[in-house]
C-alpha cells in the first residue's frame, strides 16, 4: 500500500530554509523543489537588470526591487517561488514595509 505524501506549506517551508542555508528550496503545489544554488555568471547576469529597475524605481518610490524573495503564489496546497529579481508595485504593499518571511503580495508581471 502506497503511503500518502504529506504537502508542506510555505511556513514549514520558512522553516526548513532557515536551517539549511547551504540549499534554496521552492513549493510546487505542497511539494518541495530543491534549487541549485545560482552560479558565478547567472548570479553576475541578473545584478545588471536589477540593478536597473532599481534605479528607476527607487526615486520614484515606486515599489520595492527584491532578488530571490519567496512569494506565495498559490495558498491551499502552497506554491511559493523566489525569482532571481523581482518588481513589487507599492500599492500591492500598503505598509510599504515586505514581510520577513515569504511575501504575499505577488511581483509585477506587467
Amino acid at each position: 500500500m502506497a503511503q500518502a505524501r504529506t504537502l508542506l506549506t510555505g511556513e514549514d517551508l520558512l522553516r526548513l530554509s532557515s536551517k539549511d542555508e547551504l540549499c534554496r528550496y521552492e513549493l510546487e503545489m505542497g511539494k518541495l523543489k530543491q534549487m541549485p544554488p545560482a552560479g558565478g555568471s547567472h548570479s553576475e547576469l541578473t545584478m545588471d537588470p536589477g540593478a536597473m529597475v532599481r534605479a528607476h524605481v527607487r526615486p520614484w518610490h515606486l515599489g520595492h526591487v527584491v532578488a530571490e524573495l519567496g512569494f506565495y503564489l498559490h495558498r491551499d496546497q502552497d506554491t511559493v517561488r523566489a525569482p532571481d529579481i523581482a518588481f513589487v508595485r507599492a500599492e500591492r504593499v500598503p505598509s510599504g514595509k515586505l514581510p520577513e518571511g515569504f511575501s504575499p503580495a505577488r511581483p509585477t508581471w506587467r
